[in-house]
């Protein structure tokens, strides 16, 4: 089942599953304050559900921050 997943990489990546998306799409929403970012999710657009906050390292570090959206499968017949 499709499942919200976000992974931060300082040095050494991690992952955190939230939750399970019932349907075929989900939103995302990345927000960042100083050095600091937050993931938000939504099952519908309207309501966004708190995901993750952390920051990445100095001010130097965090300005040279890369973020993004990415699909996999890796197990099964894919995403559609």
């Amino acid at each position: 089942m499709p499942t919200v997943c976000t992974v931060v990489t300082r040095g050494h990546s991690d992952d955190a599953n939230s939750f399970t998306v019932d349907g075929s799409s989900v939103w995302l929403r990345v927000s960042r304050t100083g050095r600091a970012f937050a993931f938000h999710a939504s099952r519908d657009g309207k309501k966004w559900i708190f995901i993750r906050l952390f920051t990445l390292g100095d001010e130097k570090e965090t300005d040279a921050a890369l973020v993004g959206f990415m699909a996999q499968s890796p197990m099964g017949r894919g995403v559609s």
